[in-house]
């Protein structure tokens, strides 16, 4: 069961109450459909100010289009970024649907968060794609070398006498998972534990709070980084004990 994505940000809380890779129907069954993405929360801690609000997306097939919401109001991805004012303690819903025409496919897609109090922009990662395009092994190759947000987030243990547990999910190609490994930090640097033997396609690895030493690491800010031969992707994930 899906626990939930929530991240404390500078003055944003972002809570994603659903899997953020998602799976449609297989276009080769179900035609054209118009799949409903679900609503995700950000919620303004600080004091009321204009939000930059972006919506980026990489590989969508071109027939394909999105949209986000928010209450009444629907914008076209693409056509950002948009300016909105969120009050000082607002949870501001955002809702989003993809309308699926001609073919089957994947793509990934990131909300986009700026203002004035915030030390550098809040970015939210997603993915979606047909079950009969994740079927393919096309799909490795277009979602290669992925790194999705560890959930739940923050995480801490479900029982007090046992350890926290959280899922951190990649997509890798044969050859970049031969020679890639996932990296915890802590906020200073220090490497605490490394993930190696990573797996082809998309897999995942859950970490429990603990170092190489397997000894519990305290509550803060950890960074997770998978490293491969020619690039490396970096996220932030947060530990409550």
């Amino acid at each position: 069961m899906f626990l939930g994505l929530n991240i404390l940000f500078a003055d944003l809380i972002v809570n994603v109450p659903f899997e953020p890779d998602q799976v449609g129907p297989a276009y080769e069954t179900e035609g054209n459909y118009v799949f409903d993405c679900g609503t995700f929360y950000v919620t303004n801690t600080g004091e009321t100010e204009t939000f930059t609000i972006n919506v980026t997306t990489e590989g969508m097939p071109a027939p394909w289009s999105m949209l986000w919401c928010h209450g009444a109001l629907c914008y076209m991805v693409g056509w950002g970024p948009w300016y909105e004012e969120i009050q000082s303690g607002e949870e501001f819903d955002i809702h989003t649907t993809i309308s699926i025409y001609d073919m089957a496919g994947s793509f990934t897609y990131q909300f986009y968060f700026n203002s004035e109090s915030l030390t550098e922009p809040v970015l939210i990662d997603f993915s979606f794609a047909t079950e009969d395009a994740l079927n393919s092994d096309e799909e490795v190759v277009q979602n290669s070398f992925k790194l999705s947000q560890n959930y739940p987030n923050p995480f801490k243990p479900a029982v007090a006498s046992r350890s926290p547990e959280t899922k951190i999910t990649y997509n890798l190609t044969e050859n970049e998972a031969a020679n890639s490994v996932i990296n915890i930090y802590n906020i200073k640097g220090q490497l605490i534990y490394t993930f190696n033997h990573l797996q082809t396609g998309k897999n995942n690895v859950l970490w429990n709070g603990k170092d190489r030493y397997n000894k519990p690491v305290g509550s803060g800010i950890y960074f997770y980084k998978l490293e491969g031969p020619t690039s490396s992707k970096l996220k932030k994930m947060i530990l409550l004990r």
